[in-house]
């Protein structure tokens, strides 16, 4: 049977088709033998003829816009025609008579080649077949070429350095990853032993997503990977006694029973847990160079143990459900961030290194625990309940204040609200001067009232002075005065001395 005849039957069926618009090529089980006449299709990309008794397939060697060529279940053995189709991205081989290890070489230059199935032919249990797929044809689109179960062939299994390395390093070109990052959230799939990225001597940070195992993952720990960032992880996560140099730790869209594992990471600095389920934070006290904490959980959590992580600047706290927040008191932050929680009031804070506040979709009715901060150049206060506009008042003391945002607080005064905004848009563009300038309108309440309150004191500094002044002169004139009758006494005794020696 010729395949062109199978063709002609089909475009007489559909007249909508011509040599010029046909696509798609499809026929299992008819028995076909023949590719001759096949190449006066030449915009053919798609090609299904598994289950037939081809042998030679030459025909298609002129079909260059091919792009997925299923021809399993057949009889070929010389796969040559092949190597012309350029834009190939699948091909199915499986059930073939392919036995020359020496074949494959034809499928080296097809830089799309994605999948490809050997399954069932011979040559895969020709010895080396593995190494030479690795070394010779892998372009890893997906990290395989055969496997019982269709077209897996899980690669990672190689056991020799030098297909290791090859393997890692057509990994990184495809993804034009850089030596020192690696990403291997499209093929985790397949990864059955982390120390197989212990090839890459620079690797520095590493992205994981769904895998299935964390096999032999502290070998590659020990190296000097400094990011780790794994997502979507529905394994129970890794644990081991030692400890290891991991700077940055990111977790996304996992179920954490509580976060005993971070004693592996004392020299962690950046912890982002985010969209995680989360039953406690018990463990975040092993992370003493903890500086950068943002958490995000649908979670009802204590967070009391945040206060011992002292050297903590940055805290970002999203939709947890916690029943208090004291141990905000505890930490000296730069930069506070607050969303989608409820907290009615905030602790007393050491406001002192205080540079950004971000207060979102809150419970807040008061922010007065912020009035010593004066180093604030960001502050975002969006949706609060704050109904006194004179505990905004504050923010006229904090001369490096450049981002003001203040959206969604319905019972705050306009005129007062402007005049903040006013404030911080002064700020921006000619520190403290014009600043000055504008606070001598403030409307305020407090502010005229503590600014008449230090005139008021300076008076009576002033009239304090004067009674001093008045008092010293005072005592000088009372002990000028006492000496002068202490002379005259004196005086006044000589002479009655006189008198009596002559008397």
């Amino acid at each position: 049977m010729k395949l062109i005849d199978k063709i002609n039957e089909q475009l007489e069926k559909n007249k909508h088709i011509s040599e010029k618009t046909l696509k798609n090529v499809q026929f299992d089980h008819k028995n076909i033998v023949f590719l001759d006449g096949i190449q006066q299709f030449p915009f053919i990309t798609d090609i299904c003829l598994q289950h037939n008794q081809i042998m030679d397939i030459s025909a298609l060697s002129q079909l260059q816009y091919i792009k997925k060529l299923n021809l399993s279940f057949n009889a070929i053995s010389d796969i040559n025609p092949i190597q012309n189709l350029q834009f190939l991205i699948t091909l199915k081989l499986q059930k073939n008579k392919i036995s020359d290890i020496q074949q494959l070489r034809y499928l080296q230059n097809l830089k799309y080649l994605d999948n490809c199935n050997l399954q069932d032919n011979t040559v895969v249990n020709q010895p080396g077949f593995k190494e030479y797929c690795l070394i010779n044809l892998y372009n890893i689109g997906v990290l395989n070429f055969f496997s019982p179960s269709d077209d897996h062939l899980e690669l990672w299994q190689c056991d020799t350095e030098v297909c290791k390395q090859k393997t890692l390093q057509l990994f990184q070109t495809f993804y034009n990853q850089q030596t020192n990052t690696l990403n291997i959230s499209k093929n985790a799939k397949y990864c059955i032993d982390f120390a197989f990225f212990a090839v890459f001597p620079e690797l520095r940070e590493l992205l994981v997503s769904d895998v299935k195992t964390f096999l032999n993952i502290d070998i590659l720990l020990r190296k000097p990977i400094n990011s780790l960032r794994l997502i979507q992880i529905k394994i129970p996560l890794f644990k081991y006694q030692e400890t290891f140099q991991l700077v940055k730790l990111q977790l996304d869209s996992m179920i954490l029973v509580n976060l005993t594992f971070l004693m592996m990471f004392p020299f962690l600095e950046k912890l982002i847990i985010n969209g995680c389920v989360l039953d406690s934070i018990n463990g975040i006290k092993f992370c003493g160079q903890l500086n950068y904490l943002l958490l995000t959980s649908n979670s009802q959590l204590d967070l009391t143990e945040l206060a011992s992580c002292q050297n903590l600047k940055y805290l970002s706290v999203n939709r947890v459900k916690s029943p208090n927040f004291d141990f905000l008191s505890a930490l000296q932050l730069e930069d506070l961030s607050l969303s989608d929680i409820t907290i009615k009031k905030l602790p007393q804070m050491n406001c002192q290194s205080l540079s950004c506040v971000d207060f979102n979709s809150c419970s807040l009715k008061t922010i007065k625990q912020l009035q010593n901060c004066t180093k604030l150049s960001q502050v975002f206060l969006i949706d609060l309940k704050i109904s006194e506009t004179d505990e905004l008042e504050f923010l006229l003391q904090n001369f490096k204040l450049h981002d003001l945002v203040i959206r969604k607080c319905f019972a705050l005064s306009n005129e007062k609200l402007q005049f903040v905004n006013n404030f911080a848009d002064q700020i921006h563009i000619d520190p403290k001067i014009e600043a000055q300038k504008l606070l001598q309108q403030n409307p305020f309440v407090r502010f005229p009232l503590r600014k008449e309150r230090n005139g008021l004191l300076q008076q009576n500094r002033k009239l304090q002075l004067q009674f001093d002044h008045v008092t010293i002169n005072n005592k000088v004139k009372i002990q000028i005065i006492e000496q002068i009758e202490n002379l005259r006494a004196s005086q006044v005794v000589g002479l009655r001395l006189i008198l009596d020696f002559y008397q």
